[in-house]
């Protein structure tokens, strides 16, 4: 059995093409999928306005309308079979009930052992603390620090495909991939 650690935003879910067509209807922004993720990237939103499309698209209703990445249902239920999967996610308070609830209406919840706050530190480093073998994620900071045997793994997004990954970190571009990896272990 693998214990995995999968993140919601970006893996389980399309969030930043959510977030994009929320600026778009809501603020009137042209934003690109990278504006949503890197600060660096940000040219349209300030501080507070980001904070703010965070707010209105993570922790209302509009969450529920984000659309399950190509395949993760079938493969949740596959994996789940023979492994322990948990979410990690760097979701709290509202937004983080906002992904259960997103969780339970596509059924998917029960897949999980459990849905977790990284809280303190990294997600490396919460991955480390719970003894996971893998951990996979969209943003290449996440994944840096890994110090066990435990594999990171970069879920290859439009907006992470340049981004220069951690040592010891892997690339997947699709479900059937992160499956075979998962079977290599």
């Amino acid at each position: 059995m693998v214990r995995i650690a999968l993140d919601f935003d970006g893996v389980i879910t399309h969030t930043v093409p959510a977030m994009v067509r929320y600026a778009s209807a809501h603020f009137g922004l042209a934003l690109t999928e990278a504006e949503c993720v890197s600060l660096s990237a940000r040219v349209q939103l300030d501080e507070a306005g980001y904070r703010r499309l965070i707010r209105e698209t993570h922790e209302t209703e509009y969450a529920l309308t984000f659309e399950p990445t190509e395949g993760v249902a079938d493969t949740l239920a596959e994996l789940s079979d023979s492994h322990e999967l948990l979410i990690l996610t760097s979701r709290s308070g509202a937004s983080l009930v906002r992904a259960e609830e997103w969780l339970v209406a596509h059924r998917l919840r029960d897949h999980f052992v459990d849905v977790v706050h990284g809280a303190a530190g990294t997600k490396a480093a919460a991955a480390e603390r719970l003894g996971l073998d893998l951990l996979l994620d969209d943003r290449p900071y996440n994944l840096m620090g890994f110090e066990r045997e435990a594999r990171a793994v970069l879920w290859t997004t439009s907006y992470n495909a340049d981004d220069v990954i951690p040592d010891r970190c892997t690339r997947v571009r699709s479900w059937a991939e992160f499956v075979g990896l998962v079977s290599q272990i």
